[in-house]
């Protein structure tokens, strides 16, 4: 195995270790970046229509005055490009990806698999890509179907075989699944096959309610504050395409904000949360039932 692939994949199999079992190897494990709010799908679980701040795209412009107030401020974290949105459907993504590793990131995308295909991807693996996450929800057509509005389950099964072999050696490939009551049945079809097609990353995480927004019944929501006490505040860094730094990623409102990384840097920011008395408290916390936090 070349040994700058093993790195890559040590290295993400430590970040999945720390988030999981809240063993941080860095502060913060994951810096969220979100490329843009428009998406090619619509999954039952993901609470995007209620989306109520601003939507739009990050600029080459923004992204580099984001980068540059983050800049050392993160040794050993993964800058991810994600967030509520398809990310592949940003015009320069992959010149995303360069800056973010000209900056030293060690960078990861994810994505809903319905924009891959090899010339899709040719271009974020030249420009540096470490990790490649796929969200799959389902191991049959018709489970896939119940979970995702307007999917087409084949053509992604498809696309996802068809960039496999451009990762080996390159990008760690991972597939992620969020297990719900419509497609628990299905994880051990699901993990067979995909080990089978050669995946060696397979995260299976339980669905949440989205910071109190998805409202399943399987999901009930506890009544709780956590604030400053949540392990994913602490460890995680969830950005806006326009720059707000945001306490939680579920945060559709935009209430939680912490300032702007267009023009502030986070040491900032995080300083003047630690003063005494400034210690930070959000209501979307009570409604929270992320069991990782």
């Amino acid at each position: 195995m070349d040994p700058e692939f093993k790195d890559k994949r040590q290295k993400y199999y430590a970040l999945q270790d720390g988030f999981v079992r809240k063993r941080s190897p860095a502060f913060p494990l994951v810096v969220e970046i979100e490329p843009t709010t428009d998406c090619t799908l619509a999954c039952v679980f993901c609470p995007r229509g209620s989306l109520q701040r601003p939507r739009g795209r990050l600029s080459v412009t923004d992204f580099k005055k984001i980068l540059e107030n983050l800049d050392g401020s993160f040794d050993g974290a993964m800058l991810l490009f994600s967030g509520f949105g398809e990310p592949m459907l940003h015009e320069s993504l992959a010149s995303l990806v360069g800056m973010a590793k000209e900056a030293g990131w060690y960078c990861g995308l994810t994505t809903n698999g319905t924009l891959l295909s090899p010339s899709s991807l040719a271009p974020l693996l030249d420009s540096g890509l470490d990790v490649l996450q796929v969200s799959l929800h389902a191991a049959t057509e018709g489970t896939y179907l119940r979970i995702v509005e307007g999917g087409d389950y084949h053509d992604v099964v498809g696309r996802i075989r068809s960039v496999l072999p451009l990762c080996r050696e390159r990008a760690v490939f991972a597939l992620n699944y969020t297990v719900s009551s419509w497609n628990r049945d299905e994880t051990g079809e699901f993990a067979s096959y995909w080990k089978e097609q050669g995946v060696a990353c397979i995260n299976f995480s339980p669905c949440h309610n989205r910071g109190g927004f998805f409202r399943d019944p399987p999901h009930a929501s506890p009544a709780r504050e956590i604030g400053r006490g949540c392990w994913i505040f602490r460890n995680a860094v969830y950005a806006t395409w326009d720059g707000q730094l945001l306490a939680c990623c579920n945060d559709l409102f935009g209430e939680t904000g912490r300032g702007d990384l267009r023009e502030r840097k986070i040491e900032a920011i995080r300083e003047e949360e630690s003063k005494p008395g400034r210690v930070p408290s959000f209501s979307i916390c009570r409604d929270c039932d992320f069991p990782f936090r």
